[in-house]
């Protein structure tokens, strides 16, 4: 069993500029405008990327600044199997609240073709029925204060609705180009920076035409970068798995330390690794850790046969915001997480729960004692006969011992009772 699995993927870097949109034509006759508006990429029905609320400006012509975010986003390892999953995106623009907006009634002063109709009915109402006028005036200056607060309530606990819409934005052409050049070397620069153009259209466009300004689309762009996955090429599967879902087909590689580190981007300390300690002759991470201690008798007592964690299933994270020009965070941000989802098959003796891999007992071997695997647990067995003081090594596995538990394990204490009895009487 490898020390951890890895699933096959690409990712690409995406990038929203800092760009301004004018916002006119999505708040058309607005009663409240809203406070402020993000902008969310639908790569699929439950894949979104989601920049964070921008605050509007305020007058007769409002605007948007969207200020320049970094995204990794997960995808397929090759770019036919990503345009096959993934063929277009979306753009929305949301705000927050819930349900349709209000909007300013139209007046008489809108001149279209019922102009006439509509100033017969204003006379009708206030000349004829004034009271009932005043009292619907009321009633709808109390339907508005209700609605500003149930929107208030709703955008509290993360409730949003869209308000513009860009139509299907092919971005395969982008994709290729920066994958065709990109290095699949096992390097990890990525292909080019292909720019993506598209328009946003208002949701609402209703009361629009005729005599009416009719709400202009507006231009945004993002900007795409491939990035392949340097850290498994030449490998035979460990293992694949067809999603039920999706018909995609998952491939997984037995991993190392340092194919984890890549895939998280820290090839700062996959250097420092290999500066400081694989070119070490003491070999710290080699032959060294593996060699006897220079002692003539050594006596391990450990449990046995408990589930123990002996290996995990990792893959991409589906989206992590790499920077923000909002935000100073400098922490490293987590792109690998464990593949909850996977069933591997093949691992007799082993069982698999949210992408954690157990050794569990069993006819054809031996488990470890909840915490250490079996292993590393018998790996001092090794040690027999070798080393500067020809090692004796005497080994007492407990069944069902827990790794600290075992402390308080009567036949733990009996067996070292009797090690020390020996050790005394050898002495």
């Amino acid at each position: 069993l490898p020390p951890s699995v890895l699933r096959l993927e690409s990712s690409i870097t995406l990038t929203i500029p800092t760009q301004t949109i004018p916002m006119k034509s999505f708040v058309y006759r607005r009663a409240v405008m809203p406070s402020k508006v993000r902008l969310a990429i639908h790569i699929a029905e439950d894949f979104v990327v989601r920049t964070e609320f921008y605050p509007l400006s305020r007058g007769k012509s409002p605007t948007l600044i969207l200020k320049e975010e970094v995204w990794s986003v997960a995808l397929p390892p090759t770019i036919e199997e990503t345009l096959k999953l993934y063929p277009h995106i979306f753009v929305h623009l949301e705000e927050l609240g819930a349900g349709k907006p209000r909007k300013n009634r139209r007046g008489i002063y809108h001149c279209d073709v019922c102009w006439l109709c509509r100033f017969a009915f204003c006379m009708v109402k206030w000349f004829f029925c004034l009271p009932c006028a005043i009292v619907l005036i009321i009633f709808r200056l109390l339907g508005k204060g209700a609605d500003r607060g149930i929107e208030a309530t709703f955008g509290a606990v993360g409730s949003f609705r869209t308000i513009g819409k860009s139509r299907k934005v092919n971005w395969g052409e982008g994709l290729i180009a920066s994958y065709k050049a990109a290095s699949h070397d096992g390097g990890e620069s990525g292909g080019v920076t292909s720019e993506l153009k598209f328009q946003l259209l208002p949701t609402d466009r209703e009361g629009q035409g005729f005599f009416f300004e009719i709400p202009k689309s507006q231009y945004c762009g993002l900007k795409l970068k491939w990035r392949p996955n340097p850290t498994l090429l030449g490998r035979k599967p460990f293992d694949k798995i067809t999603d039920s879902k999706s018909k995609t087909i998952h491939q997984y590689y037995s991993a190392t330390a340092r194919d984890l580190l890549a895939a998280e981007g820290l090839n700062n300390t996959v250097k420092l690794l290999k500066d400081s300690y694989a070119s070490d002759p003491v070999d710290p991470r080699g032959l060294s850790s593996w060699y006897p201690p220079p002692i003539k008798k050594v006596v391990a007592i450990y449990g046995i046969n408990l589930p123990t964690e002996a290996s995990g299933v990792y893959q991409r994270k589906q989206s992590v915001r790499l920077s923000s020009a909002t935000k100073t965070d400098l922490s490293v941000r987590q792109l690998v997480v464990l593949d909850k989802n996977a069933q591997l098959k093949g691992l007799q003796g082993y069982s698999i729960k949210n992408g954690i891999i157990s050794e569990t007992k069993c006819k054809m071997k031996k488990s470890g004692d909840g915490s250490v695997p079996y292993w590393s647990l018998r790996h001092c067995r090794t040690w027999q006969g070798k080393g500067i003081k020809k090692c004796d090594v005497k080994v007492y596995e407990i069944e069902g011992a827990e790794h600290r538990s075992i402390l308080n394990d009567a036949k733990f204490h009996n067996i070292l009772l009797e090690v020390i009895g020996c050790v005394c009487n050898a002495y």
